[in-house]
């Protein structure tokens, strides 16, 4: 049973660090995709110039009003306060465009800064708006920070995390920030955008409470050992409040995963699965736990109901040799027979004599006893093998594929995705089918490329890399994550096959507008070239020049 609890809990954090970093992977990459746009970079501009242009008063002048003299209790639904300045003419033609990005991705706001450190534009417009990230108020907290680390090393490759501090402008609550410069066609650094991380989504994903139990949970410890996202169970904030100091966080923030038996941070003793999560260039440690008196429980009942069976065996022995002494031999011996029946597991058997008001009924009512206890054995093992099947189609419904692999070699535990990503025949995979046998399918097949079976097979079986992503020889791309543990390798894997070559559509759209772009500046620069050379032959010939010339040119 704690076996089967172990590898319930190892599937879980699992699956919560897989869609951890699918939620960072998104996030990242829309970060990306708004610094890279055209709108971003135009906003950036506009609104640097109005901002210019209203000079030494711009802070005070924007505060007073797009905050004091806002009097919408939501600040965010204000477009133009009616100024008529350069700067809220900027921001009523960009504010509802990153409004809906806002709502569409769930940030908690969305910020533009240029490189002075003036914080030119958020969408909520809390009390850090129009301040100084480089000498006002706000120039020490985590925002401040990721926009003096993205200035110091502005290229397309610098993605800055900053992890959760309470931040003050909102309330004080807990905050985290990613920060992207905003890079023009030649290479210039705009400004920097940054956004506000959402931490409901985060509590979404390790609040789920399908599979936990009573007392199980999932939960996020960064490397201060505070908590990174709320316990289900408390009714207050947990996050930077509640400090988790054990074995399991110690571990995981060291990058490794696995299982251990840890007093928690309520000072419970809870079976507790951990794994490591990288984030930008931070480490979190993912954590699924549950009390260890739940995990026990069914043990503790069936070990009670062992002593008492062993208990009633050995009256019933002594009963029976005591009353075979007295030579009460045949309703002995129907009881003997129903007795020994039973221990052959035939519990439908019926136990004679149990009206009798003697010895002999007394002995009857307590193999009856035991006979019902028995009965309720079975049921609690049938019960187990149905949660054992439960979890199994847990485990089937996971769109990711997963495989636990033994010290062995050999396949533990897989769900029906594996073959299907994997494109193995139907059936190809059992309990204790060898990871050799399926790469050499995937050798033999071709996926590996060209080379020694053995040799190919090999090199994938001495590969420790924990991320990896491969092309299948049908052209499919699968990423895999592996994760090394003391009793095996726990692999999970999906298909991102739509993903890359979206990626590639994308980048060649890219390609071809940017070699467009290049032709239409050679031909005009042509045309002018020979409209200057038509004037000039006219004028050698007296005539007035056809084509003005161009300032500059």
């Amino acid at each position: 049973m704690q076996l089967a609890a172990k590898r319930q809990l190892t599937a879980l954090v699992e699956t919560r660090r897989s869609n951890l970093n699918t939620f960072i992977n998104s996030v990242t990459a829309e970060i990306e995709l708004l610094a890279g746009s055209k709108s971003v970079k135009q906003a950036m501009l506009e609104l640097d110039k109005g901002w210019k242009e209203l000079g030494p008063v711009a802070n005070a002048h924007l505060i007073r009003h797009y905050i004091s003299e806002n009097k919408r209790e939501n600040k965010a639904l204000l477009s133009d306060p009616g100024d008529g300045s350069r700067y809220s003419a900027a921001h009523r033609q960009f504010h509802p465009d990153f409004r809906k990005t806002l709502k569409s991705f769930a940030y908690h706001d969305v910020f533009l800064i240029n490189l002075d450190g003036n914080l030119l534009y958020t969408v909520v417009k809390e009390i850090d708006f129009a301040s100084n990230l480089l000498s006002g108020q706000w120039q020490n907290t985590n925002l401040a920070h990721a926009f003096q680390a993205a200035i110091r090393n502005p290229n397309q490759t610098t993605l800055v995390f900053e992890d959760f501090e309470n931040y003050q402008p909102s309330l004080g609550r807990p905050a985290a920030f990613l920060a992207k410069p905003i890079i023009d066609d030649e290479q210039q650094t705009l400004g920097i955008l940054a956004i506000q991380l959402p931490i409901e989504r985060l509590n979404k994903i390790m609040q789920a409470t399908a599979g936990m139990g009573k007392s199980g949970e999932t939960y996020i410890v960064g490397p201060d050992l505070l908590m990174r996202s709320d316990s289900r169970f408390s009714k207050q904030s947990t996050i930077l409040k509640t400090k988790v100091d054990t074995l399991s966080v110690s571990k995981a923030l060291k990058k490794k995963a696995g299982v251990h038996i840890v007093k928690d941070y309520r000072g419970i003793s809870v079976l507790s699965a951990y794994t490591p999560l990288r984030v930008v260039d931070s480490n979190w440690a993912v954590l699924a736990e549950i009390d260890e008196a739940e995990v026990l429980a069914p043990i503790k009942k069936m070990q009670d109901f062992m002593i008492i069976a062993g208990i009633i065996i050995g009256i019933i022995i002594a009963i029976l040799g005591t009353i075979f002494a007295r030579h009460l031999s045949n309703p002995i011996k129907s009881i003997a027979l129903a007795t020994q029946k039973l221990a052959n597991d035939e519990l439908n058997t019926e136990i004679p004599s149990m009206n009798r008001s003697d010895e002999i009924g007394e002995l009857a009512r307590a193999v009856k006893t035991f006979k019902d206890r028995a009965q309720n054995s079975v049921e609690m093992e049938q019960a187990l093998e149905i949660k054992e099947a439960q979890l199994q189609e847990v485990l089937n419904r996971m769109s990711d594929g997963l495989l636990l692999i033994g010290n062995d070699l050999n396949v533990e535990v897989y769900n029906n995705k594996v073959e299907q990503l994997l494109e193995l025949p139907d059936g190809f995979l059992t309990p204790g089918t060898s990871i050799r046998k399926i790469l050499e399918f995937q050798a033999e097949r071709g996926d590996f490329g060209a080379g020694n079976i053995d040799e190919l097979v090999d090199e994938r079986l001495n590969q420790e890399t924990e991320y990896f992503i491969e092309e299948s020889i049908s052209g499919r791309f699968l990423e895999f994550h592996r994760h090394f543990t003391p009793k095996g390798v726990l692999v999970v894997f999906n298909d991102i096959t739509e993903q890359t070559r979206a990626n590639d559509e994308l980048n060649q759209k890219i390609d071809e507008l940017e070699m467009f772009n290049k032709m239409a500046i050679g031909r005009e620069l042509k045309m002018i070239e020979l409209k200057s050379t038509i004037n000039k032959l006219l004028e050698e010939k007296g005539v007035e020049a056809m084509y003005e010339e161009i300032d500059g040119i």
